[in-house]
């Protein structure tokens, strides 16, 4: 990619113009494994070929790539088992490298970053997992008519055929008596996730990076631990900084919903997430937050609790109701949050109780 643009600089229409030469490369790979594996791939490569301004055939006949200047990879990783229906689980696993030269007049130094990101996502629903062991008793009624109902309903009974249909009376009164329950409640997904970030700045430029730092499974971007990353003469005399940080993320979210009737249904989620930065040039903090319901002056007497909502709807069915207005439904709803920030200040590599920095909480009604 070619790039050339004119600024004018004065009120004579004099102009300088600036000049840019650059390259980009990405490459990218998909492959499914199998029907619940898939991996995605992706390299992106940006060179600058101010070098080659008028000799552009040598980048051909060299195969010469110029300066490389930043690369970035990703990977993403997603596994769903379907022979889990009734937990509905998703696995998923993503890392992202990026590589970025810094210039500074005659000397270069890099800055790392590896990212990756770990979730489960589960859905897991009661009435699924009974019916794996009990059929109820109209569940096999259904008429068929023509030739393609005929085939629908007979894949459908072979599927059937497969599951365990449990026979004993005493067993299966116990059993339509959980799974009349538990069709009022919907399934309950949980979603949880992991993240780290490891951030380096200033490292020499010519060291080679680790692939389990590029995979985000090692902290350190070379294998050996006696190997200096960065190039002390080259900070010294250019008054840089060489530095590093570190970041752990996890969150976890659970929701539901219960169908007390057929116009009301309750909706429950509960949240809880937790991180911790720790730079190399000041003091490591920490941030908590989860559900909570405040009690008391400042809010800490109370406990934590899932947020809840309300919907009761077709009240407009009643009585006379209907005459006067087209819909009537009724929402109540709670969110209330818990936060707590903490700081090192003792500098020794532990957050202890009492370095609290700040505690806020919150709660509204609608």
């Amino acid at each position: 990619i070619q790039r050339v643009s004119l600024k004018t600089i004065s009120a004579d229409d004099d102009t300088t113009k600036s000049y840019s030469y650059n390259m980009g490369r990405k490459f990218t790979l998909n492959h499914k494994f199998t029907k619940s594996l898939i991996s995605n791939y992706s390299k992106q490569i940006d060179s600058n070929l101010d070098n080659f301004r008028y000799k552009k055939w040598e980048i051909i006949e060299q195969m010469n790539p110029g300066l490389v200047k930043g690369i970035t990879e990703k990977l993403n990783n997603t596994y769903s088992p379907d022979f889990l229906k009734w937990l509905s689980p998703t696995i998923t696993y993503n890392p992202i490298y990026s590589w970025n030269l810094n210039i500074i007049d005659t000397v270069t130094t890099a800055n790392v970053k590896s990212s990756n990101s770990f979730k489960t996502k589960i859905g897991f629903s009661i009435k699924e997992l009974i019916e794996l062991i009990y059929r109820p008793e109209n569940s096999g009624k259904s008429s068929s008519r023509g030739r393609g109902r005929g085939k629908s309903s007979s894949s459908s009974s072979s599927k059937n055929t497969k599951k365990i249909n449990i026979q004993n009376p005493i067993g299966r009164f116990i059993l339509s008596k959980f799974h009349f329950l538990a069709s009022k409640l919907n399934k309950i997904n949980s979603i949880y996730t992991y993240t780290t970030s490891q951030n380096y700045n200033n490292i020499d430029s010519e060291k080679h990076i680790s692939y389990l730092y590029r995979l985000g499974l090692q902290e350190s971007p070379v294998d050996k631990e006696d190997v200096s990353l960065f190039d002390n003469n080259i900070i010294a005399t250019n008054n840089l900084v060489g530095s590093r940080s570190s970041e752990y993320t996890n969150n976890l979210t659970i929701n539901s919903s219960v169908s007390l009737t057929r116009s009301i249904v309750t909706s429950l989620d509960f949240n809880y997430s937790n991180s911790i930065y720790i730079p190399s040039t000041s003091s490591r903090t920490k941030h908590e937050s989860f559900s909570f319901y405040p009690i008391g002056t400042r809010g800490d007497e109370g406990f934590p609790i899932a947020n809840w909502s309300v919907n009761w709807s077709g009240i407009e069915k009643w009585w006379f109701m209907d005459k006067l207005f087209r819909s009537i439904t009724l929402s109540h709803g709670f969110n209330g949050n818990r936060d707590l920030t903490s700081k090192d200040e003792n500098n020794n590599g532990r957050i202890e109780d009492d370095e609290l920095q700040n505690e806020q909480y919150s709660f509204n009604y609608s």
